[in-house]
């Protein structure tokens, strides 16, 4: 009886919790993402640094060095929701480019962004790094292997 009532607890404690999670991400979409990134990988000073480099060379024309973009131009990464949301969707966004128009942090932006393949897997990896974890941003490392994994395409 009593492992009966220690599975029907642990079972409720199970749907609280998921319960707790949803209803997080309906206040703030963000919320998971964010801690699931704090849970995760944390970029080293190293990735930081040579993530910098990267950025400074290939995304910070348009993106600026504060990350802010530019108004009706280039969206910001700098608390950027559409970063935030999907990390596969950024790689691929450097990777192939982006046309068309992209809403961030509820303001539509009608831009192109080209394709950044002539990258390597670690210059995208340090760039979304560096740019996933400044300006206030605090999401996570980007691995070499997922940006190769990426690249690849899907299986």
């Amino acid at each position: 009886m009593r492992n009966k009532a220690s599975v029907v607890v642990g079972l409720v404690m199970v749907a609280l919790t998921a319960g707790s999670a949803a209803l997080a991400e309906a206040a703030d979409p963000l919320a998971v993402h964010r801690a699931e990134a704090a849970a995760g990988a944390q970029p080293t000073k190293e990735q930081m640094e040579e993530g910098a480099k990267a950025f400074q060379a290939a995304c910070m024309a348009c993106h600026q060095a504060d990350g802010k973009g530019l108004p009706n131009a280039f969206p910001p990464l700098a608390g950027s929701d559409y970063l935030a949301a999907d990390k596969q969707r950024a790689i691929t966004n450097v990777l192939n480019g982006l046309t068309g128009p992209v809403t961030v942090n509820g303001h539509t932006f009608y831009s192109v962004m080209p394709p950044m393949g002539q990258l390597s897997d670690a210059e995208i990896a340090g760039a979304l790094t560096y740019a996933m974890n400044s300006w206030g941003n605090a999401l996570g490392a980007v691995s070499v292997a997922e940006v190769a994994a990426v690249r690849a395409g899907p299986k």
